[in-house]
């Protein structure tokens, strides 16, 4: 499609270009049409996991472990991980589409959060209700712990994912 375009530009990692408003109808019917043709196995999305971990696992040490890997970023990969038989907390919005929720094993409990880029997985958060999550761990300076978990998905069961929309992640 790039006869519709005026420039391309960017960066390694960004993608910029130009083109006019008038081509925009046109661009849009064609790119939709090839969209048609794209398999969908295209679209799953897979999701590296280093390990399963309790939350009592969890702990400062680890933290600070982690913490020595960075920086993070697209040559180092920040590490995910997997934690089943979690109990759901109160969730609890802290910003528009910013939500917290604390989650218990059998060893101890920890803080998360979601992003809203994540945010189709709150329905899976009942306070209770058993889950697994597959997360990253990130700096919280709110936290006692020092840290909390970034929620990345959630299933019902164990993995892989019980996420039904276009692109499930395949832990």
């Amino acid at each position: 499609v790039s006869d519709h375009f005026q420039h391309f530009g960017g960066h390694d990692y960004a993608c910029g270009f130009s083109l006019s408003a008038s081509r925009l109808p046109a661009l849009t019917r064609e790119l939709n049409a090839q969209a048609e043709s794209i398999d969908e196995g295209c679209f799953r999305r897979e999701l590296p996991v280093e390990g399963q971990l309790t939350l009592g696992a969890l702990d400062r040490e680890f933290f600070e472990g982690h913490q020595a890997l960075e920086p993070f970023g697209a040559g180092n990969v920040q590490p995910a991980f997997a934690a089943t038989g979690l109990s759901v907390g109160e969730v609890r919005e802290f910003s528009a589409g910013c939500h917290a929720v604390g989650f218990k094993d059998g060893t101890g409990g920890l803080d998360a959060v979601i992003w809203p880029s994540e945010q189709a997985l709150i329905p899976l958060l009942r306070s209770g209700k058993e889950v697994s999550v597959a997360f990253q761990i990130e700096p919280d300076r709110y936290s006692s712990a020092g840290f909390r978990m970034t929620v990345l998905d959630v299933s019902a069961g164990d993995f892989p994912s019980a996420r039904n929309e276009s692109a499930p992640l395949a832990v």
